[in-house]
This record gives structure tokens, C-alpha cells and sequence, in this order.
């Protein structure tokens, strides 16, 4: 799934480039997932923080990315860093795998041997 977003890829992309695309591409699927129906509210906020795809805190280790993830867990209520690794963390993952694992089925279910099922791609 994340191979079939990557852009402007050619095979003369030197080590950076190929990191750069498959990290964006990377970061796309991510976010689709976390905008699924499925995952919501405090879990999205979180997921958005602490995975990272707020580009503000890619940088930061993860610790770090907690403390700013237990600023937008409750907005106006305060949640400390440990409490979202041990409570919120682990109910917002298991949201995000349950969809992650429909998402990368239904993509299979689409596709066979890179090749859209019913488009006119297919071999006859």
C-alpha cells in the first residue's frame, strides 16, 4: 500500500530520495488510517502526536511527543505523559491496528498482481 503512493520515484534516486518518498508515502497511509471512522476523538489527537504525523514534533523523541499528546488527549483537562503511555496509547493502537489490518485488506481485495480487480488493467 505504501509502495503504490510513492511519486516521482525513478530507480536513479540516491539513498535520501528513496528514503524521503517511502517516509511521505508512509506518513499518507498513516494519516488515511487515523482519519478512519473507526478511530476518533482523544485516539485520533493522540495518534496524530505520539506516531508522529504532527510535523511539529517529528523531530522530538518520544517521551517528548507524550507530554505535547497529554496536552490534546482531554483539551482543558490535565493528563499526565505516563498516563497516556500506559491508558490512552494502547486503546488508541489497538483502534489504529484493527483499521490498519481492514484498510491493508481491503487494498489486497482491490488489487491483484498490481493490477486493479475489474478495471480494465487486468489481463484478459
Amino acid at each position: 500500500m505504501v509502495q503504490d503512493r510513492l511519486k516521482d520515484l525513478d530507480g536513479n534516486a540516491n539513498e535520501d530520495q528513496r528514503f524521503r518518498a517511502y517516509a511521505k508515502a508512509l506518513r499518507s497511509v498513516l494519516t488515511e488510517v487515523i482519519e478512519h471512522d473507526d478511530v476518533s476523538g482523544k485516539s485520533r489527537r493522540l495518534l496524530y502526536d505520539v506516531l508522529p504525523l504532527n510535523e511539529a514534533f517529528r523531530s522530538m523523541k518520544i517521551k517528548e511527543r507524550r507530554v505535547e499528546a497529554s496536552k490534546h488527549v482531554k483539551p482543558g483537562k490535565k493528563v499526565k505523559p505516563g498516563t497516556v503511555r500506559t491508558y490512552h496509547e494502547p486503546r488508541a493502537l489497538e483502534k489504529f491496528a484493527k483499521v490498519i489490518l481492514q484498510v491493508e485488506s481491503n487494498f489486497r481485495a482491490a488489487y491483484r498482481d498490481g493490477k486493479l480487480v475489474d478495471s480494465d488493467e487486468q489481463d484478459s
